[in-house]
């Protein structure tokens, strides 16, 4: 019983889409008590076959960085991520993906 539970579990989870989380880039921004405020940019991401898909998908991501450039979409700035999430969608358009999400993290870097 507990073999089949477990080979069910295993079926469904092999056509999961994977989620990961990797930087897309980074900027020093004010000083902190230690050394430089440094902001990274993520992009969270699930695809059926990441592995198979990541590198066009950290290309597209580059481009859209690019388009909307690091520093507005870290301050946030109006129309900085609908200017990201455009390039990023033409790019990735013959690229399997399911859902993506954008997330900043600062930290104190000597």
């Amino acid at each position: 019983m507990n073999r089949i539970l477990l080979a069910a579990v295993l079926i469904a989870l092999s056509g999961a889409a994977l989620a990961e989380k990797f930087p897309i880039g980074w900027m020093a921004l004010k000083p902190c008590t230690k050394g430089q405020e440094r902001a990274t940019l993520f992009l969270e991401i699930s695809a059926p076959n990441f592995p198979r898909v990541q590198g066009e998908l950290r290309q597209c991501a580059a481009y859209g960085v690019k388009a909307a450039t690091l520093p507005a979409l870290v301050k946030k700035l109006p129309g900085a991520e609908p200017r990201f999430w455009e390039e990023f969608i033409v790019c990735t358009r013959y690229t399997e993906w399911s859902d993506a999400d954008l997330s900043i993290e600062t930290s104190c870097r000597q």
